[in-house]
């Protein structure tokens, strides 16, 4: 004979209850607290005024799970209608001191308190909530003790799953409402945006696929919900990393959905014998590329590489999408911030930390902190040339620090090793400086292969100079002109190449001994190329006026007077 059961929270967000419903579970369910359940004619589903009302303020928020619980419910009335099952209300509304002392679990000492009074079977997903029902005599129906369902129950029949969107040459699937869904397919570099269907795709078809994704994610020990704030989920699904925008975020119901191309190794890049002995002693690596170059395959690939080395290896990661081994950790912001993770790695102490990726603020501070503390780095920047990897730290990070913070940037391009550079501080004149009195520290910047200074930075007043010496090209380092993985990278959604800065006409003025060259007030402390023409000048960081000095002494000065001289006008492009 059927019992009465409550759902708590747990198991309708995750749909189980529904899952049990259609599968017959309830209906064959054998209690072992005889004496607290009552029987029924008709499974009969109790619903808690307190598990409403946590399902109503979640929707009202716009959570993720906004959809997902009214869902639930909206299906429980569908088979409530069909007479499989009967419903009924209890308890009350929580207060809101009772909300307030919700983290120490008060709400769900409510729920218990309903299913005791109302002598229900208590269905949850929560080892605690079920540990301490059954310590009060509560008869509890544990789902997690539960076999996953083999098959996708009919509710679910029409609703498509985010991989039936990928073939082998899709690197990503961009569902919209109101549009057709499209995918990238080939690779960075070389790919096409194409239509999957030409079947017009409603939101709310949108929005069914984004619930099974959720409900998926949470329920597979593989996957997770990474961030989730109002409109917007961050979603890691086994290998696919998917982000999804609602209104009033987006105007629409959105997906987007990536996933790796493939997984190499460092022995697939055919570097020369020098950079693997680099990279045996560097201990402040920053890799460097344009979206969608190839950084978190070579990423990858480098986690490996120290793994054989028998090396200990954890990642920091905002999002944790990187594609590693099974050895290596994954570490997420702890308690929303990154900071608190390394209070945590620094206790850990691994030999090498991935940090992914390094971009706002707080971001460089703790990267510095880290690798100042000893422990080996490996950051990920953005950045269209090797030396902008370096331009971040500036003004972020002590100037006379910077070489101990990082030794090492290989600049990824194309799914290849285009570049390394290696940073070193010494004393001297920077060139092109005619007074020997003139010596200053100086960031000697060096292409590793060839040991050739590209760049100098060095102080001048109260402005960063970042000079470039000489002008060598970039070439890939493979030794190999046409590897087969050339292109290939993690995260192909990211292929798009940017188009350059566009130029900004700057002002030029005398004061005193020195070029006033001005910008805007709106970049303030930004760096910025100079150019004449289409000459470069030289590079540098504004001040907090958005200005930058150069004094009659720097070589930069002789190069502005003889441009204004031939009469050509000054322009900056942000670097």
């Amino acid at each position: 004979m059927p019992y009465t059961f409550l759902p708590d929270t747990s198991v309708m967000y995750n749909r189980r209850i529904l899952e049990f419903i259609e599968d017959g579970v309830l209906d064959n369910y054998h209690p072992s607290e005889l004496e607290s359940v009552t029987q029924v004619e008709v499974t009969t589903i109790v619903l808690s005024r307190v598990m409403l009302s946590e399902i109503e303020n979640q929707a009202n928020q716009t959570k993720a799970q906004e959809n997902v619980g009214l869902e639930v419910l909206h299906e429980l009335y569908r088979l409530k209608k069909q007479g499989k099952i009967l419903t009924t209300i209890v308890g009350e509304r929580p207060k809101l001191e009772q909300i307030k002392l919700n983290p120490g679990g008060e709400l769900d000492a409510l729920i218990r308190e309903d299913a005791l009074k109302s002598n229900s079977i208590l269905i949850t997903a929560d080892e605690v909530q079920s540990s301490v029902a059954l310590v009060q005599g509560i008869d509890v129906l544990y789902t997690m003790n539960m076999p996953e369902l083999d098959n996708i129950q009919p509710h679910e029949d029409h609703v498509k799953r985010i991989q039936d969107f990928f073939d082998d040459k899709t690197m990503s699937a961009h569902l919209r409402g109101h549009c057709k869904p499209m995918a990238k397919r080939g690779r960075p570099g070389d790919w096409k945006l194409e239509p999957i269907s030409e079947d017009i795709m409603e939101p709310s078809e949108v929005a069914e696929i984004a619930n099974r994704i959720i409900r998926d994610a949470k329920n597979d020990e593989k996957s997770f919900v990474e961030r989730n704030e109002n409109s917007v989920s961050v979603i890691q699904l086994r290998k696919y990393r998917i982000v999804i925008c609602r209104p009033p975020f987006s105007n629409t119901y959105e997906i987007t959905a990536v996933k790796p191309l493939v997984r190499l190794t460092l022995a697939d890049y055919d570097l020369p014998r020098k950079m693997f002995d680099r990279l045996d002693i560097a201990e402040g690596i920053l890799v460097a590329g344009n979206p969608g170059a190839g950084k978190s395959t070579f990423i990858s690939a480098l986690s490996d590489f120290y793994l054989e080395k028998n090396k200990l290896v954890k990642t920091m990661e905002s999002v944790r999408d990187l594609d590693v081994s099974p050895e290596v950790s994954q570490y997420a912001p702890l308690n929303g911030s990154l900071e608190g993770t390394s209070d945590i790695l620094l206790l850990i102490r691994p030999d090498f930390t991935i940090f992914d990726e390094v971009r706002v603020e707080s971001d460089f501070k703790i990267f510095a902190d880290m690798r100042l503390a000893g422990i080996g780095l490996v950051g990920v920047v953005h950045a269209s040339k090797p030396v902008d990897a370096v331009q971040r730290f500036i003004r972020r990070v002590e100037l006379g620090v910077i070489p101990n913070v990082i030794d090492t940037i290989i600049f990824i391009d194309s799914g290849e090793v285009a570049e390394i550079l290696s940073l070193e501080m010494t004393v001297k004149k920077p060139s092109g400086f005619a007074d020997r009195d003139l010596s200053r520290p100086v960031i000697e910047v060096r292409n590793f292969m060839s040991n050739e200074l590209v760049y100098e930075i060095y102080a001048f007043g109260s402005d960063v100079i970042v000079a470039p010496i000489g002008g060598s090209k970039r070439r890939n380092l493979s030794n190999k002109k046409g590897s087969k993985y050339k292109g290939m990278n993690a995260y192909a959604g990211h292929a798009e190449q940017q188009n350059p800065f566009e130029r900004i006409r700057c002002h030029v003025y005398r004061r005193s001994k020195a070029y006033i060259i001005s910008v805007d007030p709106a970049f303030a402390n930004s760096n910025f190329n100079f150019y004449a023409g289409d000459r470069l000048l030289f590079n540098g960081a504004l001040n907090k006026m958005g200005e930058l000095s150069i004094k009659n002494k720097s070589p930069m000065y002789s190069r502005i007077q003889k441009a204004l001289r031939e009469g050509k006008r000054i322009e900056a492009s942000q670097s």
